[in-house]
């Protein structure tokens, strides 16, 4: 059995004894692999999380150099322990794994006490989840370690330790332990001198309690921090704290906690008190961490990561908010690069993280614009009967909420910038990202919105797709991805479906699986039929003009056909052949290669031949 320490010193303990997780290098490669402990993690995630983005020369031999030393200390340390139990580095296709159960790593039982804190109902049980999560904590994150991945990591592990204190402060005072919970307060003021929720929870235990006085100095204390340090001044919530104080008023931004059946109005959730007899006053926060699981074996897109990380940095430097746009053709990854991007840059939206499918579901159609305002508003806190019907309101509530917070707001699958538009970000630091199919050119006209155009991948990073997944199965074969990445179209959606399929029918080598897939019938039933199914029926998304030109589109020569070739067999003039071309380029359905001849997918050409007429 081996337990793991990250929050605090890196300590190590393997069966009954403890074990030096050797020199700092070290210690941070050990670290990188453990953060994703049980997982496969990639050789060039782990050069960037060792050196960050511009690794000095010989950094890949010295990596291995160091893993060689960790599988060696751990052979050594679990020796006595059950082949079962013991831990070890494994080789997979594309990178490395470390065999320690998760929830032997203290960082994960911290998040996974958090989460079973938050499905509580009763305060009893989320509090003790929430004590025994901040047991965990012996010091600094990674203590001794440096670089930029080793402070994302810190700095979120922070992030969720503030949070969790916070919502123990408001737990722990209402049942009658208010000294004991602002002398842990008081204690945590050095840790975090900016940190406004914790001044808050000072202040409105001080003022609730009788201590008026010692709150007002709680303020001008960070005041005087956000002053001399970042040159700034408290945020609405705290300033309205304050007035509140000084005119002698009920603190705002409580809920009001009561024993009664049904609960009292107050300004959110209701809940049972402590002692069972009285009510309570208990600070809410909510911090959203929606985010879908990151994509298994995802590989590639470093340049396309560069550019967001980019993006994002400016307007953090820069002080205000962003909307980026991903969008390209069905199939291409949008919806993965968004998330995994999103898991990258979690540390840098404390806030939280919330994720909206507006495709809706095929019953209902797309979301609105209003709905998905609604489902943003709940996702950062709003109680259902408090989010506006009018659409220019809760636009304008969202805002607001946003402006006091780093948040990232990932919509994915838009079908209109009428279902954006109205989540706008407006002051402060968040990030509102969007995938799309259509190019979306309103959102990167009128409203600012930075997009990034997404193209089927290139050969390395197709080869290195197919190596990645062909990795956990038996006899992955030595045959490079190529010929496989090639019937797939170099398309991801195309290539994880096609190597589950030939899978499934026995299939195990890379070559195996591309003589498979060159089966005509194969291609249309299996990868055509995918694409087809991404694609969802086009009635009411293209006019039947634009639906009938797109189908003639999918009869013409592979290799690529013009305007005017198109509106011959099409039957119309060549103008109107411009515009419906035009409109399809946009929706990503067809691009133009060189100069304006025009090309489709060969699997959406498939996909697009399946469709009903109109």
């Amino acid at each position: 059995m081996i337990d793991v320490h990250l929050l605090g010193e890196m300590r190590l303990r393997v069966g009954r004894q403890w074990v030096d997780p050797g020199p700092r290098q070290q210690r941070t490669v050990l670290a990188a692999l453990l953060v994703d402990a049980g997982c496969p993690v990639p050789v060039e995630v782990l050069v960037t999380r060792v050196w960050g983005d511009e690794a000095p020369q010989g950094s890949r031999k010295v990596l291995h150099v160091q893993l060689s030393r960790i599988r060696r200390l751990l052979q050594e340390a679990g020796a006595e322990l059950p082949p079962a139990q013991a831990p070890s580095v494994d080789r997979l296709a594309g990178g490395y794994r470390i065999t320690v159960p998760a929830e032997r790593v203290d960082l994960f039982r911290f998040r996974a006490l958090l989460a079973q804190a938050q499905d509580q109902y009763e305060l009893t049980g989320r509090r003790r989840a929430l004590e025994e999560a901040l047991r965990l904590w012996t010091g600094t994150p990674l203590t001794g370690l440096t670089g930029r991945w080793v402070e994302r990591v810190r700095a979120r592990a922070r992030q969720e330790r503030l949070e969790a204190v916070v919502q123990w402060a408001g737990i722990a005072a209402g049942g009658g332990g208010a000294e004991e919970t602002l002398v842990r307060l008081a204690g945590l003021e050095e840790e975090y001198p900016l940190a406004e929720p914790l001044a808050a929870a000072r202040m409105r235990l001080l003022a609730t309690h009788g201590r008026p006085a010692e709150a007002l100095e709680c303020f001008a204390r960070l005041r005087r921090c956000l002053v001399e340090q970042l040159g700034t001044q408290p945020g609405p919530e705290l300033l309205d704290l304050h007035t509140a104080i000084l005119r002698g008023e009920p603190v705002p931004g409580t809920v009001l906690v009561t024993s009664r059946a049904g609960g009292e109005a107050g300004t959110g959730a209701t809940d049972r008190s402590l002692d069972g007899n009285r009510a309570m006053e208990c600070p809410v926060a909510r911090t959203p961490a929606q985010l879908p699981g990151d994509v298994r074996a995802f590989t590639g897109r470093e340049r396309e990561l560069r550019v967001l990380d980019g993006w994002a940095e400016e307007a953090r430097v820069a002080g205000r908010s962003l909307l980026l746009a991903v969008v390209g053709m069905v199939g291409v990854g949008k919806t993965a690069l968004a998330v995994h991007w999103g898991h990258r840059v979690t540390a840098d939206y404390p806030g939280g993280q919330v994720y909206v499918d507006l495709r809706g579901d095929p019953a209902g159609g797309p979301l609105s614009g209003s709905a998905v305002v609604a489902a943003v508003l709940r996702a950062v806190g709003v109680p259902g009967e408090s989010i506006p019907a009018d659409l220019t309101a809760g636009s304008g509530l969202l805002r607001s909420l946003l402006a006091e917070r780093r948040v990232l707001v990932v919509l994915d699958g838009a079908t209109c910038v009428d279902q954006v538009r109205p989540l706008r970000p407006g002051a402060g630091g968040s990030v509102v990202l969007v995938t799309a199919r259509d190019a979306l050119p309103g959102l990167v006209i009128r409203d600012g919105a930075r997009r990034l155009e997404l193209d089927v991948l290139p050969d390395d990073e197709a080869d290195e797709l197919v190596r990645a997944l062909l990795g956990g199965r038996p006899d992955p074969g030595a045959v490079a991805g190529g010929p496989l990445a090639r019937c797939c179209g170099h398309l991801p959606l195309a290539v994880r479906l096609g190597i589950e399929y030939a899978h499934a029918q026995g299939y195990c080598s890379a070559d195996e699986i591309a003589a498979a897939l060159e089966c005509p019938d194969v291609r249309r039933d299996v990868l055509g039929a995918a694409v087809a199914a991404r694609l969802g029926p086009l009635h009411g998304v293209l006019e039947p003009e634009t639906h009938r030109c797109l189908r003639v589109a999918a009869t013409l020569p592979e290799s690529g056909w013009s305007t005017d070739e198109l509106a011959v067999v099409a039957g119309i003039p060549s103008r109107r052949a411009r515009e419906l071309l035009d409109t399809l380029i946009t929706g990503q359905f067809l691009r133009r290669a060189r100069g304006e001849t025009c090309v489709m997918h060969p699997l959406l050409r498939l996909a697009v031949a399946a469709l009903e007429p109109v």
